[in-house]
């Protein structure tokens, strides 16, 4: 038995919990079955609920259902399974870290970078998918392609408004100095991976190389972190976008990147004029097809 904070059992079956093999031909091989109290399963459902869940399914490539007193688990590996139930207890632990809500981000996708993604997509699962092991739901949609400036935890539409009035004070403190009425084209070219090992990676990025930018985007990162938004981990923002993420997959798995960066290392997607930062939700599409939108500043 676990207890949350206020001391209410979490977990009704612990001792006995069994994986079950359901063999090679199903979609997900092994399953975990286990009861839960109402306050987890409240917990698994609300909005910030779906959150988590979402988190944990693509972290750990598994599928969780929610019912009216339990939780199932399924996946194709036992360790995926079990470390996905360790982070379901989390939720009725005093302990969990509050839950990633909203990102600052900047849109990429004009015509010329969606277009060139396209391209991009369709030349490497025409020529090479088999020998890199992707396949087309690893790549962002087009209409998706954005900078990420900071994560954020944002539980209410009070915190929401004072995140807003935040990135406006960023426009007067960090935006119009740094710019000066000029207006910021940053050119999307060639591709990198965030690890080491590019026989062996799960993100492959578009390159972004622009000083003012890399200032802005430093100088925003450092006023959200003085307002208590964020904690900074860095000593600035990498500036990427990302083109390919096999945790966006239903199945994620790592990829071959060496032939992919050989060959694009150049490759132009484009050239983008600068004109929004969106607070963007984690959650949700707008009718254009990007994040769904909880206030943007344009400039």
């Amino acid at each position: 038995m676990e207890e949350d904070e206020n001391g209410v059992e979490v977990f009704i079956e612990e001792s006995t919990l069994e994986i079950v093999d359901n063999g090679e031909d199903t979609d997900w091989r092994f399953e975990l079955k286990f009861l839960c109290n109402e306050e987890v399963i409240s917990k698994l459902t609300n909005s910030k609920g779906k959150l988590i869940r979402k988190r944990i399914e693509q972290k750990r490539n598994v599928n969780i259902k929610v019912e009216s007193c339990s939780v199932t688990i399924k996946g194709n590996a036992e360790t995926d399974i079990t470390l996905a139930e360790k982070e379901i207890r989390k939720t009725g632990s005093k302990s969990q870290k509050p839950q990633l809500t909203h990102f600052l981000s900047i849109p990429f996708n004009n015509e010329e970078i969606k277009n060139n993604h396209i391209k991009f997509k369709d030349e490497i699962l025409e020529t090479d998918c088999a020998i890199h092991k992707l396949d087309a739901s690893f790549f962002y949609k087009p209409e998706k392609l954005h900078l990420t400036l900071v994560m954020l935890t944002l539980e209410n539409e009070e915190k929401v408004e004072d995140a807003n009035k935040c990135l406006i004070e960023c426009k007067e403190k960090i935006i119009d100095p740094i710019l000066n009425e000029e207006t910021l084209s940053v050119t999307l070219s060639g591709v990198n991976i965030m690890n080491n090992k590019p026989s062996s990676t799960r993100i492959l990025f578009g390159v972004v190389e622009n000083e003012k930018l890399q200032q802005i985007a430093n100088e925003i990162a450092q006023f959200f972190s003085e307002r208590g938004f964020i904690k900074l981990d860095r000593p600035q923002v990498k500036l990427h976008v990302t083109l390919i993420n096999t945790s966006k997959a239903k199945r994620k798995r790592a990829f071959n990147a060496t032939e992919i960066i050989e060959k694009y290392k150049d490759f132009h997607f484009g050239t983008h004029e600068i004109k929004q930062i969106h607070i963007s939700k984690l959650l949700g599409k707008s009718d254009d097809g990007y994040y769904e939108s909880a206030g943007r500043l344009e400039f």
